[in-house]
């Protein structure tokens, strides 16, 4: 029981902010945090305590159409969470005191890696939220290096030990953490198995795309986390295959399926018109990649440009149609030799009018995205 100095049930502060006694509070509250992390594999619809030998208290967790189970008899990486969760949430709530310093050791060594991720994303959360509070984390896992690593609010920090001394660094370059991973023992492959993969052509795809995730998908997918980009550099996409056969008649095709099952190809068309063809290489990766490919309906990715935004930006009416080649429309109007590519798209995604219902509106952008969206969700569930 948790009781105050004059022996009444501790009251605390509930998820909405109203007060709640602290059995409110575990029963419906941290129930809640907890079905956030271990949800949609389990997913417990009640958490309560009864009194076993010796009048001690034992904790159950109840999933929907079946009996309790005492968590003494569950799995160590429940107990991670639940000990985890219980530092973070119900400590800091019972002092009324949100300036913590928390320390979590090698949490990965009970956790299967998609609770790690998980997890790891709602301590990234709850950092955010509670910004006076400091937590360090050590870890021997490319999970928390891979989601941490980004993170301008997070440092990385190598720890060595010669036998006789330790020395501590920090890992601030991309350098550093690559040799961080190479003491730890991990190979390109181990990193590349993301829960999803989206091969793109290049950077400026990947802004695009990015914050059309950001606009559409209600800000929960995150790279590092529930995807990652991968670059095939335009023509470089021939020598790509998801076929297994083909590969072994030609040495030079790499098997993307190999790389990561669960890849996404997003494509430009290259089309002048409506009656164009598509290059025998696009072909053959829509394919193979029959449900999981996105060839633009204009030309390029920037015949998505929604035109509200061209108009801000350019501070001119100007229409990008379909299968305009708006490199050459950009050069034009400011008057210039080169585009910028990449420039360009980290400024027009923060134009004011790029917003999601300018973008909706833009040829099939909307429904890309959304089978996009899907997929990544999938991807992720299928992995856990």
């Amino acid at each position: 029981m948790l009781n105050d100095e004059q022996g009444h049930t501790a009251k605390l502060t509930g998820n909405n902010g109203k007060e709640v006694n602290w059995k409110q509070y575990i029963e419906n509250d941290f129930l809640s945090l907890l079905n956030e992390v271990v949800a949609p594999e389990i997913t417990f619809k009640r958490i309560y305590t009864l009194t076993g030998a010796n009048n001690l208290y034992e904790i159950y967790l109840e999933e929907d159409k079946k009996g309790g189970i005492k968590l003494s008899d569950c799995g160590s990486g429940l107990k991670t969470i639940i000990a985890t969760l219980t530092l973070l949430h119900t400590v800091p709530r019972l002092s009324n005191n949100y300036k913590n310093i928390f320390a979590f050791e090698e949490l990965e060594n009970n956790l299967h890696p998609s609770l790690e991720r998980k997890l790891l994303k709602h301590i990234k959360k709850y950092s955010v939220r509670y910004p006076d509070s400091l937590i360090f984390l050590t870890t021997h896992s490319n999970v928390a290096i891979d989601l941490f690593g980004k993170d301008i609010n997070a440092q990385i920090v190598r720890i060595c030990n010669d036998g006789c001394k330790s020395t501590v660094e920090p890992a601030m370059s991309e350098k550093a953490k690559q040799t961080l991973l190479d003491d730890l023992g991990f190979k390109a492959s181990d990193l590349l198995q993301s829960n999803c993969v989206i091969w793109v052509e290049g950077p400026s795809d990947r802004i695009y795309i990015k914050k059309w995730l950001e606009l559409f998908g209600g800000n929960d997918l995150e790279e590092g986390l529930d995807y990652q980009f991968l670059y095939y550099g335009g023509t470089l996409l021939s020598h790509y295959t998801a076929n297994v056969e083909e590969k072994k008649n030609t040495d030079s095709l790499i098997e993307m399926l190999k790389i990561n099952r669960h890849s996404y190809v997003v494509m430009d068309s290259d089309k002048k018109s409506s009656e164009d063809q598509l290059k025998d290489r696009v072909k053959r990766i829509q394919k193979e990649f029959s449900n999981a490919h996105w060839v633009t309906a204009g030309k390029e990715i920037e015949n998505y440009l929604p035109t509200e935004a061209l108009h801000n930006y350019f501070d001119s009416s100007l229409n990008v149609e379909q299968f305009s080649f708006f490199p050459d429309i950009y050069k034009n109007i400011k008057k210039v030799e080169t585009f910028d590519k990449v420039k360009f798209a980290l400024d027009i995604t923060k134009n004011k009018n790029y917003t999601k219902e300018n973008l909706a509106k833009c040829l099939d952008l909307h429904k890309q995205t959304e089978m996009l969206i899907d997929f990544i969700r999938k991807s992720n569930q299928e992995i856990c």
